[in-house]
């Protein structure tokens, strides 16, 4: 299902906004209620109820016209921005028990804001894109995503049933088929614009130590004769390559750090290089193999969402986006 369930609530980003920038929470209770179609948090008796939804929805910039913004000319409306940003809010408040009445928390509400205002701009933009190329969803598999989506958030536990669901995250049917769309459509984009499925790729070993004298004392040993394996085991600072005698298995560019990375792809095969100074310490490397091989699992992931993020900002910087709400100005 992948990230079907954050397209739908669409609070995960705003809601590390909040832990990054330390807002303050309010400790869940020890015996959690179910949830309600207006979740609030609660306070011990006879001490003020932290500020739930209703104290955010208070502060935020409100629209003074019937649209946000027009993305080459189609609008955003004022009304659904408003139920986005109260969705959002909502899973914040809920998730995090984040108390609104708090100054210091009512300080990110405007990142908030401009979050799920940049992502309304971004899906309307990605659904224009998809129809220029003249990308849809079948009625099949739209239906069976939405049902299959619909079984895990059930399956969950968190709510009592589907109109719970619904209700305590201010959602309609139509409205949660509607993200579920959009989220398969981001999916057909991605593997549009997502860059080839195969790569150059360096399989390596590696010994990370602290400082340059440990790295020349450990090279010294191998040239000596002492095997990679047992070095890596010994000297390794790399907890979770040590054991398997440093191997970091295959890797394609753009995915370690830059002096790493060119040293891997710049060392002939079988040969232990000098040791390689970044910001983890030195690494001590020795390349196993270099092809051309399909990219896999978590990689191939990473490495599509790096070539669409490239092609989709590209997009952005051209298209005609008219700010109408004015967040922060």
């Amino acid at each position: 299902m992948r990230t079907r369930i954050l397209v739908i609530i669409l609070a995960v980003s705003i809601a590390l906004i909040l832990s990054a920038c330390g807002a303050k929470t309010t400790p869940a209770p020890t015996n959690t209620p179910e949830p309600t179609a207006t979740p609030t948090a609660t306070a011990p008796s006879g001490t003020p109820a932290p500020g739930g939804v209703d104290v955010a929805m208070g502060l935020v910039n409100k629209p003074t016209g019937p649209n946000v913004a027009t993305v080459n000319g189609v609008p955003i409306a004022s009304d659904y921005y408003m139920g986005e940003l109260e969705r959002q809010l909502i899973s914040i408040t809920s998730q995090y028990s984040v108390d609104w009445n708090d100054a210091s928390n009512q300080a990110y509400i405007i990142s908030v804001e401009q979050q799920v205002f940049q992502q309304l701009v971004n899906v309307e933009l990605l659904r224009q894109l998809a129809t220029a190329e003249s990308v849809t969803i079948s009625e099949d598999t739209l239906n069976q995503e939405v049902e299959s989506t619909r079984i895990s958030i059930l399956s969950g536990g968190t709510y009592t049933d589907w109109d719970n669901f619904l209700a305590v995250n201010k959602i309609t049917d139509e409205y949660f088929r509607s993200r579920i769309h959009d989220s398969l459509l981001i999916d057909r984009m991605i593997g549009l614009h997502g860059g080839p499925s195969t790569a150059e790729q360096v399989h390596a070993q590696h010994i990370l130590v602290a400082d340059e004298e440990t790295a020349k004392k450990v090279l010294a040993e191998l040239q000596a004769g002492k095997t990679f394996e047992d070095a890596a085991k010994e000297y390794s600072t790399d907890t979770g390559s040590k054991d398997s005698g440093g191997d970091l298995g295959w890797f394609p560019r753009g995915t370690m750090v830059e002096a790493f990375e060119n040293a891997a792809f710049s060392q002939e095969i079988g040969v232990v290089g000098q040791p390689v100074q970044s910001d983890y310490g030195y690494h001590i490397i020795k390349v196993l193999g270099k092809e051309v091989r399909p990219l896999e699992g978590e990689m191939l992931t990473q490495v599509q969402q790096q070539a669409f993020n490239a092609w989709f900002t590209e997009q952005r910087n051209k298209a005609v986006v008219e700010d109408i709400l004015k967040l922060g100005q």
